[in-house]
């Protein structure tokens, strides 16, 4: 009995410990990786089993969003393209929100529309920061251009004329009187030099570098179109969420008042057998008064 217990207890550890392997070693593969297909066949195994139950469905449809999250995050951290991911992470987020629908329990249905909600919620702002982190990390530094101011040319030195009179060599009251013309002698210009000015020289400032818009990369456009479908499907729950929220208080609402009417129709029950009783009594009374 033991060695048959030991035996099979071998045949189901031969066949089971290949997948096991398996899925440890493909847990953390991405698109693009040797394993990366024997994750997504597991994935597709355990999402048949777990189609049985429609809550047990819609849970591993939202848990393989995550997943789908994962591997773009790590696509986009590593600087490979996302593309495909992008757009399976978008679409199983989608499918994840019609198997939600599929749930019949209201408070169940609640709750994994609300855990659907905030997953995607934490979709947009990792994409946002993954976003952020790699534009900065491909973002050019811009040399400070240096520009030199202009070189004036050096001023050169004119001379100033200084009017000297020329003294004459007697007073005009000693002076002889004589027939000749005097021809009085024309005032020499004596050249003072001016002062020079100073000559001005270049010296290197620092201008304004030009502003350079960067370029839209297209991993941005992709994880742009991205989070608005994410945002369109977490909008769509909101709605399907006041939807059920109204069905259900309009069900209590119902629910209440056809509670009342009961209560009210067990009353007037009671009233009718009282008055029943009281008959009874006052024709017994009367009959055995007679």
């Amino acid at each position: 009995m033991f060695k048959l217990l030991g035996t099979l207890s071998l045949i189901f550890a031969l066949v089971l410990f290949p997948p096991a392997v398996l899925a440890v070693v493909s847990n953390n593969a991405v698109s693009g990786d040797a394993t990366y297909p024997i994750k997504r066949l597991l994935e597709d195994v355990i999402y048949t089993v777990a189609s049985i139950n429609p809550v047990s469905k819609a849970w591993f449809a939202a848990a393989r969003s995550d997943r789908r999250f994962k591997e773009v995050t790590t696509l986009l951290a590593n600087g490979k393209s996302a593309k495909d991911s992008l757009q399976e992470l978008v679409t199983q987020t989608e499918v994840a929100a019609q198997q939600i629908q599929q749930i019949q329990d209201p408070v169940k249905k609640q709750e994994a529309i609300k855990n659907l909600a905030s997953s995607i919620q934490n979709y947009n702002q990792g994409l946002q920061q993954v976003s952020g982190e790699s534009a900065g990390n491909t973002t050019a530094s811009i040399p400070i251009a240096v520009v030199q101011n202009p070189t004036f040319p050096e001023s050169t030195v004119v001379p100033i004329p200084v009017v000297t009179p020329s003294v004459p060599a007697r007073l005009p009251s000693q002076a002889q009187p004589s027939s000749k013309p005097v021809i009085a002698q024309v005032p020499k210009s004596t050249p003072f030099p001016a002062t020079p000015l100073p000559t001005k020289y270049a010296s290197p400032t620092p201008a304004v570098p030009p502003v350079v818009s960067t370029p839209a990369r297209p991993e941005d456009n992709q994880i742009g179109q991205a989070i608005v479908q994410l945002e369109q499907i977490s909008q769509q729950l909101q709605l399907q969420s006041i939807i059920e929220s109204e069905k259900d208080n309009k069900k209590t609402k119902i629910n209440k008042e056809s509670t009342k009417q009961d209560w009210k129709n067990s009353n007037e029950k009671k009233e009718d057998t009282k008055e029943s009783k009281k008959e009874d009594n006052d024709k017994n009374f009367k009959g055995k008064k007679d």
